[in-house]
């Protein structure tokens, strides 16, 4: 089972309802699901996800809060039109975030940034092949 919270970036606390949100989201972008197509329900999910119900639910719940996903009772959770185009952007701006964080990390712990853009090439050479 996934741990229920595990540290993310900078340390704060990152539940496994936010890992599968995300997961969720990155597989719309992928077009893993596209718009209209209906989701895993509940259950599905949880067994998907080696996580318990209640956090499947408040996963779903949350990615219909942020107008993701609807959900049609008794039939289960469909992929708005739309989303993902916002997702896109939305995640872009994350990424932007993180890699400013790392400079910034790598610059207060006096290590050369290029290393982080080494790295990077590195696993892209490292995919390719």
């Amino acid at each position: 089972m996934i741990k229920q919270e595990r540290e993310g970036i900078n340390g704060e606390s990152f539940y496994a309802w936010q890992t599968v949100k995300n997961d969720l989201e990155l597989k719309i972008i992928c077009g893993e699901y596209v718009a209209g197509e209906r989701i895993p329900p509940v259950r599905k999910m949880a067994e998907i996800y080696n996580i318990c119900t209640s956090t499947a639910s408040k996963t779903l719940a949350q990615l219909c809060k942020d107008g993701t996903i609807y959900q049609r009772r008794g039939v289960g959770y469909f992929v708005k039109p739309y989303v993902r185009e916002r997702l896109i952007m939305e995640h872009k701006r994350t990424l932007e975030k993180v890699i400013r964080n790392a400079f910034e990390y790598a610059r207060i712990l006096e290590v050369d940034p290029m290393l982080i853009v080494d790295a990077i090439n590195k696993s892209d050479t490292a995919e390719q092949k």
